[in-house]
């Protein structure tokens, strides 16, 4: 069994999953991909490629995948297909140097992180980390399968996740009507609409899946707020570290900052530390009817962990109900958006993880 240890980020978008996947990468021990693989959310793609892997030249293939996965990202290799696989990446030695870490009927799951394992390796590190919000709802099979793996799940106010998304939901649009917007722009406006119900119930089924993942992993999984992490940074982090059993680096704390909100992830600030001005941005963003609704719909998870929740007045019941109802006709704009921006086979498997997250998790 290979001596590296697996770390995975869970948590909703937007919850700062990047920010903290930053602050580990630069531990010298650790080693990251630099965008979200989504390897466990779009099983589709790989079982297409290589639907057997009954012969050496699939499980290389495969193998080879993971690793162009991993270094690129599952964005640029798959939805925008402008970033051609790397056939160099790994070498013919390397690739059967994975192959024998393998079981004799490897399956596409087992592929990836003994993938992960060889890169981290390679890079002399000992630890590696992958963030993709999405995995969230598989936290509980994820860590089934990978006995060794560590989790630390980001939670953040989910009523700061919808400004945030309210927020760069306007900038998008903002761009498409300046006629400014990139492909990635227009790409993203799939994923990227806006609904205090849709989006709160999103984050609500997040939370609950990661819940019953720690019902069974307890002691593997570390539970971090957003705004401990920004407000209480030093403290934090070192916490974290404990957890990953890896001494603290005050190079850990010059983090780079990404603000999908208020702007592109290509005008990251680098090395300019952890901040914390974004928390309670949803009083004076949000209307008075997305206040209501979500502090309605998520009242439970939010107190649980230690939000405060105001009492709903009469005219606040009224409003959540009728914000609620206009959230129904923006369920057809979200799965016309996805079939325009990313195609049909990705809005059908979006919808079948999104009508998992409504049903129980098991």
């Amino acid at each position: 069994m290979s001596s590296i240890q697996p770390v995975f980020i869970f948590g909703y978008t937007h919850s700062g999953t990047s920010l903290l996947q930053g602050i580990l990468r630069r531990h010298p021990a650790v080693f990251s991909q630099l965008s979200e693989s989504s390897f466990y959310q779009f099983p589709h793609i790989y079982m297409h490629k290589y639907p057997s892997l009954d012969a050496d030249e699939a499980v290389y293939g495969m193998i080879l995948f993971c690793a162009n996965l991993i270094t690129k990202g599952y964005r640029q290799l798959i939805s925008l297909q402008s970033v051609q696989h790397d056939p160099d990446l790994l070498s013919s030695d390397e690739l059967k140097a994975i192959q024998a870490t393998l079981s004799k009927q490897p399956t596409h799951r087992e592929i990836f992180p003994r993938t992960f394992d060889f890169l981290a390796e390679r890079a002399g590190k000992r630890l590696w980390v992958e963030k993709t919000p999405d995995h969230t709802q598989q936290a509980k099979r994820i860590l089934s399968e990978l006995p060794s793996a560590k989790a630390i799940e980001l939670v953040r106010d989910a009523r700061d996740i919808l400004s945030s998304k309210k927020l760069r939901e306007q900038r998008l649009y903002g761009k498409i009507r300046d006629n400014t917007a990139t492909e990635l722009d227009t790409m993203l406006l799939g994923s990227a609409d806006y609904d205090t119900f849709w989006n709160g119930l999103a984050w609500k089924t997040s939370i609950n899946a990661m819940n019953q993942a720690k019902a069974s992993y307890q002691d593997r999984i570390l539970t971090i707020r957003y705004e401990d992490l920004t407000s209480q940074s030093e403290a934090t982090v070192r916490k974290i570290c404990e957890f990953l059993e890896i001494p603290f680096v005050p190079e850990m704390m010059d983090a780079d900052q990404e603000n999908v909100a208020e702007r592109d992830k290509q005008e990251t600030k680098v090395g300019t530390g952890i901040l914390s001005t974004s928390i309670g941005r949803w009083k004076s963003t949000l209307s008075p009817g997305e206040k209501a609704l979500a502090n309605r719909l998520l009242r439970v998870e939010l107190q649980q962990h230690g939000y405060q929740v105001p009492a709903l007045s009469t005219l606040d019941r009224v409003r959540s109900i009728w914000t609620l109802i206009r959230s129904l006709p923006k369920l057809f704009i979200r799965i016309w958006n996805k079939l325009k921006h990313k195609g049909v086979r990705h809005t059908v498997d979006s919808w079948k993880n999104y009508i998992r997250r409504i049903l129980p998790v098991k």
